[in-house]
């Protein structure tokens, strides 16, 4: 799959399996994921492990993913969010349960993102291309550099 849009970011902790939440300058959530295993978005491996199917970890501890600056990261584990949205039915929950589970509200050390509703195929790049941009510092002739 492709998107039209895709940011490159290092956090502060290693938050690779939780979840985030979109969260305003007064502190407000105002987006959240609604991951179902059929969501498309996640994968299970046989193990059981779950996965985030487009957050990717690069060689220099950079992470691709489709999030935004004003992402929050949460306490909250990619699996134990989908197996309480499968066992109750639901595909999100409600602010009052994952407020109190943000540990991180400004959680990005670099942020580059690249927005492009009509870019081809050729102007799409593979993660080796995206380490090499990083590691050449390069990165910012095809990412806007937002922190």
């Amino acid at each position: 799959d492709s998107y039209p849009w895709l940011s490159v970011y290092k956090t502060k902790g290693n938050y690779l399996n939780y979840i985030t939440v979109g969260v305003d300058s007064l502190g407000n959530i105002f987006s959240s994921p609604d991951y179902t295993y059929r969501s498309g978005q996640v994968g299970k491996k046989d193990n059981g492990e779950v996965y985030f199917k487009y957050r990717y970890v690069l060689k220099s501890g950079y992470i691709v993913s489709l999030v935004s600056i004003h992402q929050a990261f949460t306490d909250i584990t990619l699996k134990e969010y989908i197996e309480y949205n499968e066992a109750n039915g639901i595909a999100g929950w409600t602010d009052n349960l994952i407020y109190p589970r943000i540990i991180d509200r400004d959680p990005f050390i670099e942020f580059y993102f690249s927005s492009c509703m009509t870019c081809t195929n050729s102007q799409q790049f593979s993660l080796g291309e995206i380490n090499e941009m990083l590691e050449n510092g390069t990165i910012e002739e095809h990412f806007t550099k937002l922190k």
